[in-house]
């Protein structure tokens, strides 16, 4: 799936190696389970697809973007986050949606 395809998904840049990203992603997961009937999200490779990453902006690893019709929304996370700020950048995204979690 590519980002741009979609008119709304949740992107995590990561990239191999890091321990940010590591330690990030099974907080992320969990949340974005909650979400998935909604909002679709990926995980991408920042170091597999760094044209990619620089036009959207990743200066760090873990980012956690809202993507709007194949554009960076204004919220995102650079670095990594507890659960409950996951859950904002979700809500978020979810403003404006019509389906039910």
């Amino acid at each position: 799936m590519r980002i741009t395809d979609k008119p709304l998904v949740i992107a995590v840049w990561v990239m191999p190696g890091c321990g940010a990203c590591e330690e990030y992603l099974p907080r992320f997961r969990q949340v974005a389970g909650r979400y998935s009937r909604c909002i679709p999200s990926v995980i991408i490779d920042a170091t597999k697809n760094e044209e990619a990453a620089n036009a959207f902006r990743v200066k760090a690893t873990p980012t956690t973007m809202v993507v709007r019709n194949g554009r960076r929304g204004a919220f995102s996370i650079e670095g990594s986050a507890d659960a409950e700020r996951i859950e904002e950048l979700y809500s978020y995204a979810f403003f404006g949606l019509d389906c039910k979690i």
